[in-house]
Order: structure tokens, then sequence, then C-alpha cells
């Protein structure tokens, strides 16, 4: 059965991330573009200096090639990140707070970004380690609460702070323990 839940969960987990994926973004050209036909998705061309909304997937090859860049708000950065440290890890509460929307998809990919950079630019390995230490705590920060949430048996006011993800892994958790509390008649 725990096999099952798993994978059940982690089918879940890459169906949220795909979904994300095709969410829209705004970006900022750098150059003009042409436009161009990508596996049956049109992309529109657009003037240097102008705003566009395109669904994520297309924004990442579109910054990683030079294109573009996300606009303001629109991607992780070590300023954001920190913030987000100092709520969850350097002031902590028992509440968890609201994350940015997309907020590990967005995670990984800064993350992943400033991997590959590190291999042309050696001046971002301790951005890179900072980064990588900061995750770690918010991540472990969360699941903490999220567990205590979950043993607290908390009212859905309190979990819609919750991001899309951590509310499976609530979801999920949840039923095991109710599972296990009602077949051993434990606090049901």
């Amino acid at each position: 059965m725990m096999i099952e839940l798993h994978l059940g969960f982690r089918q879940k987990l890459k169906a949220v991330f795909e979904s994300s994926l095709h969410q829209e973004v705004k970006l900022i050209a750098l150059a003009d573009f042409q436009g161009i036909d990508i596996e049956g998705f049109r992309i529109p061309g657009f003037k240097k200096d102008s705003e566009v909304k395109l669904p994520l997937w297309i924004a990442i090859e579109l910054v990683k090639t030079g294109i573009a860049k996300f606009k303001e708000g629109e991607e992780l950065d070590l300023k954001t990140l920190s913030k987000i440290h100092w709520i969850e890890v350097i002031q902590p509460s028992r509440t968890i707070s609201p994350l940015p929307e997309n907020f590990y998809l967005k995670l990984k990919l800064y993350m992943d970004e400033l991997k590959s950079r590190i291999t042309r630019e050696a001046d971002r390995i301790d951005e890179y380690k900072k980064v990588l230490t900061m995750a770690g705590d918010i991540v472990s920060s969360r699941l903490r609460k999220i567990v205590e949430l979950t043993l607290a048996r908390q009212t859905t006011q309190i979990l819609s702070n919750l991001t899309i993800e951590e509310r499976m892994l609530y979801d999920g958790v949840r039923e095991v323990l109710e599972s296990w509390r009602s077949l051993y008649w434990v606090g049901s």
C-alpha cells in the first residue's frame, strides 16, 4: 500500500509540475524576435523592450538564448529567497506563511540556472551554496510545519497558505495518519 501511495503521489506531483510549465509568465524582450512554430505551438514575434506573456516552458528557452528576460517578480532571485528564508526560518512561527506562486518550480529553475552558470562564472559558486542552504532550510521548516498541521488536524483557513504541492503532501500524510489511527482506534 505504501508503494501505491508513493507512486500515486509522485504522479500527482509530476502533473502539477507539468501544469505549472504551461502557465503564462511575463517577459521583457531583449531583442526583436520573428516568431516560430515549436511542437505545434506558435510563438508570436515581438519587438525589443516589449512585454510578452508566454507559457513558462517557452519563456525558459527564450531566457536561456538571451532573447528575453523574466519581468521582475516572475522569477525567484537571491533577494526574494532571502526574504522567504527570514520569514520561514530566522523568524520562525508555528503558522505557515504564503509562498509566491509556483515557488518550488521557480526554486528549481533558479537553482538549475545557478548550477549551469557555475561552469562559466566561477564566482557564482558562493551564491549557489547560499541558495542551496537557504532552500534546504525553507523546505525543512515548511515540512515540519506541515507535519505539525497534520497531527493537529488543522482547519482549511490555515491550509490556504500551502502551495499545491504542500497541500498534496498534507493530504497524503493526513490519509496515512487517519488510516493508522482508525486501524488501531487511537485518537479517532
